[in-house]
């Protein structure tokens, strides 16, 4: 069902890959990867001024559902009114970590699903707060943790988002090959500041516990900050949507 969206992207690319060629059915596999996209392989991003340095160590996202959107111009696309079309759901929830233990990482979240061989126009993954009381993310949607010269930070939201990626020609699936789909998180982009990134370093340990919050009526004074990560990610979008 196609929903208004609100557009989620962190520098992110889309690479297909075909692997063992197979014979033509109604349905093939495909497969869905998470990694992290990181410039100098490091997991600390240097800011400026050089004194001052961000190191991110994981990377949490919880993801309810993803869905797989037919192109208008596939046999398979269905329209019943002006806002509705027929597509293939994959239903979470799925825990992805993009950073362990400050290294990026490769996370394949769905692995050969069978999905209908046809023309898709889009791919969406929706964002949701976690639900299990044992997640060490329980309640968030997505939470990134870190060290701000060398103090822990912890940014978190609860904010319910999908990020739609849309294929400029499409995506096939033919019944030939299974198709690998990547999606690749740029941390450069969202955190860098010579690359327009939000400098996180100004962030402060307001109540002197030890630690740096970031979120929404933090308890650190940091809302400006989580504010400013929301909209970096937004304007990202944005910048990437053509």
């Amino acid at each position: 069902m196609k929903r208004n969206h609100v557009k989620f992207l962190v520098g992110l690319c889309i690479i297909l890959f075909s692997f063992s060629a197979c014979k033509k059915e109604s349905e093939h596999g495909v497969s869905v990867h998470f990694l992290t996209k990181l410039t100098n392989k490091q997991s600390a991003i240097q800011k400026v001024p050089a004194t001052n340095t961000l190191t991110v160590e994981s990377f949490e996202i919880n993801i309810k559902e993803i869905e797989f959107e037919y192109d208008e111009n596939d046999a398979l696309y269905v329209e019943n009114d002006s806002t509705y079309y027929d597509d293939i759901e994959l239903k979470g929830p799925f825990e992805i970590d993009l950073m362990k233990g400050g290294k990026t990482q490769v996370q394949t979240i769905i692995n050969s699903a069978n999905i209908p061989i046809a023309l898709y126009d889009e791919i969406e993954f929706e964002f949701c707060k976690n639900k299990d009381t044992k997640s060490t993310i329980f309640g968030k949607s997505i939470v990134i943790k870190g060290l701000i010269n060398n103090v822990p930070f912890i940014y978190s939201t609860d904010q319910e988002i999908e990020l739609e990626i849309e294929f400029q020609n499409g995506l096939a699936i033919d019944g030939i090959a299974d198709t690998h789909v990547f999606v690749s998180f740029d941390m450069d982009e969202l955190f860098d500041v010579s690359k327009g990134g939000v400098d996180l370093t100004s962030a402060v340990d307001g109540n002197g516990d030890g630690k740096i919050e970031i979120f929404a009526q933090d308890p650190d004074g940091n809302e400006q900050i989580a504010a400013s990560i929301w909209m970096r990610l937004n304007q990202i979008v944005d910048a990437y949507d053509d």
